[in-house]
């Protein structure tokens, strides 16, 4: 008997006490590759071919990969709550520059939340005007028609805010890429 505590995942490895497992995958033949039952990788997520970027999962992204994409979106959406539509491009601009290369599904992932924040800011921007010509014309009956358009591009810009970006993590947490709707590409 060891010293050290049993494993309590049914399987002798570094942690236990004993010899590593010799053959890649589990090290025990009463846990089945979970990557088989779903489409994945078969050839054991953490053998010789899993690569740097960890086990791979659906459309063979790597968990690292799905991970910073998720942090592009979901950037995004906090970033852009925290400064009222103005700073959500700067975390996806950092993220796209350090992956452009490295990475086509983050960069595509990085990218689309790029566009997405600078179309926000720009949006944010027309209904501030809009507000501001409505405060300027405030002697008239005409700011009312100002301050509404404002107020319904106010809402629908925060609207999309939070739900898009959630949607778009969901799906990068899938390894499908998505695609921004209303969205103009500045960023390719």
């Amino acid at each position: 008997m060891s010293d050290q505590p049993s494993n309590p995942y049914g399987f002798n490895g570094p942690t236990s006490g004993d010899k590593a497992p010799e053959a890649p995958g589990y090290g025990n033949a009463h846990f089945s590759n979970p990557a088989s039952s779903h489409g994945g990788s078969t050839s054991g997520n953490y053998g010789p071919g899993a690569g740097f970027g960890g086990p791979t999962g659906p459309a063979g992204v790597s968990s690292d990969e799905r991970t910073w994409a998720i942090l592009a979106h979901l950037s995004t959406l906090i970033a852009t709550l925290v400064s009222c539509g103005m700073l959500g491009w700067v975390a996806p601009f950092v993220i796209y520059l350090i992956y452009r290369d490295k990475s086509p599904f983050v960069r595509n992932a990085s990218a689309g939340a790029l566009n997405f924040a600078i179309n926000i800011f720009v949006h944010t921007l027309i209904a501030f005007f809009l507000a501001l010509l409505g405060i300027f014309f405030g002697f008239l009956l005409v700011p009312l028609v100002f301050f509404l358009i404002a107020a319904i591009m106010s809402l629908a810009i925060l609207v999309a805010t939070i739900v898009i970006p959630i949607i778009a993590a969901m799906k990068a947490n899938n390894g499908e890429a998505y695609t921004y709707p209303f969205t103009v590409s500045i960023i390719k």
